[in-house]
C-alpha cells in the first residue's frame, strides 16, 4: 500500500468516526431535549480532561447555541450530581457568572447514552465573553488579577451554606497528599527512558521530601493551629485564569466545577495564587510573582470583608503551606495525565510542565522565599 493509499484510509475512518459521532449527538438530543434539532457542532479544545462542544440547534425557525460537555471516560455519577448540585446553588442565589444547566425532558441535569455507564452527556447555557489567558503562564494583568480575586470571594461567599447532593471522590488534601506521593513514586518507578521519566526520577527525592514536610506541618499543627479548625466548604478546585470568561475589563463567567470538592477554603486560595501568581519564564526561573501574589490575596481580602470574612488568623498560618500543597497536586495532575495519555499528547509539552512545577517547588524551599511570603500575608 502506498503513503497516498494510507493518507486516503486515514481520512475516510476520520470521517467515518466524525459522521458516527454527528448521529450519536443527533440521537441525545432528539430523545433526551427539547431544545430543536442539531445543526452543527464545534469541538473546544481547551480542557484535557473532559470534551467541550459548542452545538447549534433550531426549532421552529429559530437558532439557538449550547454548550455541550462529554464527560470522560468512566466519570462517576454521584461526582456528576455534586458539580450539578454546585451549579444550581449558584443560580438559586443569583450567581450570574455561572451557565445555567439545561434540563431533560424528564427534569435530569445530564444523560447516559445508551445506557453506557461509562459515559455522561449535560448541556448547559452559552457564557458570554473571549477566553483570555490559559493555566500556562498566564501573566494577567493586575485589573483582571483583582477582578479575579473578587470573583473567587464572591463565589466562596455564595457557597459556604451548600449541602451538596453527593460528593468527589477525591479526599482532602491533609488525606491526599500521602496518596499523592504513593502515586509519583509508582510513577517514577516505570521502566521508560524517556526525558519526562528520568526527570521525574532525579528530582523524586525533592517532591517526597516536600510532600512529608508539608504533612508534617498539616499533622501537628501550625502554632497552634489544626486543620479540621480551618473553615471547611465547597471549594473550585481549579479557579484559574482559563476558567474565566473576560469581556473589556470585566469578567463575565466562570466555569469547570468538576473538580470542585469539599475541602479547606484556604487550599482554594492557595491553588488560585498558584495558578494566577506564578512565573514560568525568565532567568530567575520559575517562582512567585510577589507583587501580583500581593495584588491578588489583597484584593480577595478586601472582597470578602462583606460576606463569610477575610481568611483568618488560622487559615493565614496555613497558608504558605496551602501553596506548597497546591504546586505538588497540580504537579501530579500533570504526571498523571502523562503517563494516562502518553500516546495523546506531546512529550514536550508535559515535561515543561513538570520542569516548572518542580523548580517552583526547589525556588520555595528556600527559607527566605518562604520567609518572604509570610510576611506578605501576616
Amino acid at each position: 500500500m502506498t503513503d497516498l493509499e494510507k493518507s486516503e484510509g486515514r481520512f475516510k475512518e476520520a470521517m467515518k468516526t466524525n459522521e458516527n459521532f454527528i448521529d450519536q449527538l443527533k440521537d441525545i438530543i432528539s430523545k433526551n431535549y427539547a431544545i430543536g434539532d442539531l445543526i452543527n457542532y464545534e469541538q473546544i479544545h481547551l480542557g484535557s480532561v473532559n470534551k467541550s462542544f459548542i452545538i447549534k440547534t433550531a426549532a421552529k425557525g429559530k437558532k439557538e447555541k449550547y454548550f455541550l460537555r462529554k464527560y470522560k471516560f468512566g466519570k462517576n455519577e454521584d461526582e456528576i450530581e455534586f458539580e450539578h448540585s454546585i451549579i444550581k446553588h449558584l443560580k438559586k442565589k443569583r450567581f450570574d457568572l455561572v451557565a445555567g444547566l439545561i434540563h431533560t425532558r424528564d427534569r435530569k441535569t445530564f444523560v447516559n447514552q445508551y445506557n453506557d455507564r461509562n459515559y455522561f452527556y449535560a448541556v448547559f447555557e452559552i457564557l458570554t465573553g473571549e477566553d483570555r489567558y490559559s493555566w500556562v503562564n498566564p501573566d494577567c494583568s493586575k485589573k483582571d488579577l483583582k477582578n479575579a480575586a473578587f470573583v473567587l470571594a464572591r463565589f466562596h461567599n455564595m457557597i459556604f451554606d451548600l449541602e451538596p447532593d453527593q460528593k468527589r471522590c477525591e479526599p482532602k488534601i491533609i488525606d491526599f497528599l500521602p496518596v499523592i506521593a504513593q502515586n509519583i513514586s509508582s510513577c517514577a518507578e516505570k521502566i521508560r527512558k524517556t526525558q519526562f521519566n528520568i526527570y521525574l526520577r532525579e528530582n523524586l527525592k525533592t517532591i517526597l521530601s516536600t510532600i512529608e514536610q508539608t504533612l508534617y506541618a498539616f499533622d501537628f499543627g501550625i502554632q497552634g493551629c489544626e486543620y479540621k479548625d480551618l473553615a471547611h466548604m465547597v471549594i473550585h478546585c481549579d479557579f484559574h485564569p482559563g476558567n474565566l470568561k473576560f469581556q473589556n475589563n470585566a469578567i463575565t463567567g466562570l466555569f469547570d466545577f468538576d473538580w470542585s470538592k469539599v475541602d479547606a477554603r484556604c487550599f482554594d486560595v492557595a491553588l488560585a495564587i498558584i495558578y494566577f501568581c506564578t512565573v514560568w519564564k525568565g532567568k530567575a526561573g520559575s517562582r512567585l510573582h510577589m507583587a501580583k501574589t500581593a495584588v491578588f490575596f489583597h484584593a480577595y481580602q478586601k472582597a470578602s470583608a462583606t460576606g463569610i470574612g477575610p481568611l483568618s488568623d488560622k487559615e493565614l498560618k496555613y497558608l504558605p503551606y496551602m501553596i506548597k500543597a497546591s504546586n505538588i497536586y497540580v504537579m501530579n495532575w500533570v504526571i498523571q495525565d502523562y503517563y494516562d495519555r502518553k500516546n495523546e499528547i506531546d512529550p514536550c509539552i508535559n515535561i515543561r510542565y513538570l520542569q516548572h512545577y518542580i523548580r517552583f517547588l526547589q525556588w520555595f524551599e528556600k527559607n527566605s522565599n518562604f520567609n518572604e511570603l509570610e510576611k506578605l500575608m501576616g
